[in-house]
């Protein structure tokens, strides 16, 4: 995070900020899938935006090792990546909510 554009306070922030919100998304992904995908799809569209800023130039690229995941990935690999893991979490919201929406209210007793 200290590679980027970003003050130092605040690039020591997100340095924490941005791996420990990831692993809390996960956490909700298997504990309560509809505020894990929301806030997966969150997560995405921030480091899409972000991706999209340094694709136009707006600010000067700077070298990002994403923790070493992605060496060898520039940023269009980045962005295609993410953009299809937000379609993913998107489409899986999607599912969910038909889903959901398709599941009785209240469940009955057999016999009633």
């Amino acid at each position: 995070m200290h590679k980027q554009f970003f003050p130092a306070p605040i690039a020591t922030l997100l340095a924490y900020f941005v791996p420990v919100l990831a692993i809390i998304s996960l956490v909700f992904l298997v504990f309560n899938l509809k505020t894990g995908l929301l806030l997966s799809i969150a997560y995405l569209t921030a480091i899409i935006l972000f991706i999209v800023v340094v694709l136009s130039e707006i600010i000067a690229k700077e070298t990002c090792s994403c923790a070493g995941i992605f060496k060898e990935m520039n940023y269009k690999g980045h962005l295609v990546f993410s953009l299809i893991m937000w379609t993913l979490a998107v489409i899986a919201l999607y599912i969910y909510q038909k889903n959901k929406a398709g599941m009785p209210k209240t469940a009955t007793r057999v016999g009633s």
